[in-house]
């Protein structure tokens, strides 16, 4: 008599048993046969590009499968440095379903390099995908919205007063433009800042003012709100500690 078991332990292995009576000669031949199991979650990287040499890039992806499902979609990448961001919702059309895109597309940081990935949501198929990228350079430096306008030793100075003119040429039809007055003191730890007579012939500030103490350097600082570039002249009085 021949009893044939199997039995599975939990993970991936599945093991085969056989047993002969007493006073009987048995042959078993066993075959096992892998099957590979589908991953719907694994990605492939389609593009990279250089974070440092590059600040953004535009894409049209196009994907098709062998069941004839299609999709066209437009893609933001950029990256801070640190983290990317990808913005997937531009322009997206997709004949898989009405309610699932035939390919997720994620990106990723990846040793100084910025990954396009893409994934197929259908499980064991193969998208062909062929795209059109324009690349946006980064500018040299290191691109912020603050910046600091100037500084001066709190270790000699005490206080300092500044008539601040601000302009952004390339805002409305005319320019945006902007004059005001500030008073920047400290006690040695905190820095303590106030404006007046600001006059613009704009509805909000073109410059947001700070100001804060680096070492020995007390800073005065402005965060613009737009991506425009912005021409700051400063005239300072210092009067010493």
């Amino acid at each position: 008599m021949l009893t044939l078991s199997a039995a599975h332990d939990g993970s991936s292995t599945v093991t085969l048993s056989a047993a002969s009576s007493a006073g009987g000669s048995t042959t078993v031949n066993a075959f096992r046969i892998h099957l590979f199991r589908g991953d719907a979650f694994a990605y492939d990287v389609i593009d990279s590009f250089a974070q440092s040499t590059h600040q953004l890039a535009n894409y049209v992806v196009v994907g098709k499968n062998a069941a004839d499902q299609s999709q066209i979609a437009e893609l933001l990448v950029t990256s801070d440095g640190t983290d990317s961001y990808i913005v997937s919702d531009v322009a997206n059309i997709s004949t898989h379903s009405s309610t699932t895109d035939l390919m997720k597309f994620t990106s990723a940081l990846n040793s100084g390099n910025i990954e396009l990935r893409a994934e197929n949501n259908l499980e064991n198929t193969t998208t062909t995908v062929n795209m059109y990228r324009i690349r946006l350079a980064r500018a040299a430096g290191s691109p912020s919205s603050i910046a600091t306008l100037d500084t001066f030793d709190k270790t000699l100075h005490r206080s300092a007063k500044y008539t601040v003119s601000i302009s952004d040429p390339s805002s409305g039809s005319l320019g945006l433009y902007e004059m005001l007055d500030v008073n920047v003191t400290h006690d040695g730890t905190n820095v303590y800042l106030s404006t007046f007579g600001r006059v613009t012939n704009h509805t909000g500030d073109l410059v947001t003012l700070s100001a804060d103490i680096s070492g020995d350097d007390v800073r005065l600082r402005g965060t613009i709100s737009n991506t425009n570039t912005h021409t700051v002249t400063v005239v300072k009085r210092v009067l010493e500690v």
